[in-house]
């Protein structure tokens, strides 16, 4: 199981106003990022959205589909994963995507 830091977000003089790429659940856009990649690597499998999607949510993710498909682009785009079934789409983690996941 992957586990989060909790972050420390800044708030206006009236402690209203987290950043509005912050989850109801407290985690950041890059941490949930983070938590796509962690399952890829984790798991060691390759996986459609639709899996990944499930297994985030289990883990607590808010997030939908499309903000998924917005943050597979990214880590496929910084060479964390790669399309590994161009007709079925699954993905896996790369060697960097490892190294970045289990060294930052």
């Amino acid at each position: 199981m992957v586990k989060y830091k909790k972050p420390n977000y800044d708030t206006n003089n009236s402690g209203e106003g987290l950043a509005d790429n912050v989850e109801s659940n407290g985690m950041g856009k890059e941490e949930r990022k983070r938590q796509v990649l962690g399952l890829l690597v984790e798991s060691g499998l390759a996986l459609p959205p639709t899996a990944i999607l499930w297994n985030c949510k289990n883990q607590g993710a808010t997030f939908e589909r499309r903000t998924l498909d917005n943050y597979i682009e990214e880590l496929l785009d910084e060479g964390y994963i790669k399309k590994v079934d161009e007709k079925r789409g699954y993905y896996q983690a790369t060697p960097a995507g490892r190294d970045y996941y289990l060294n930052d």
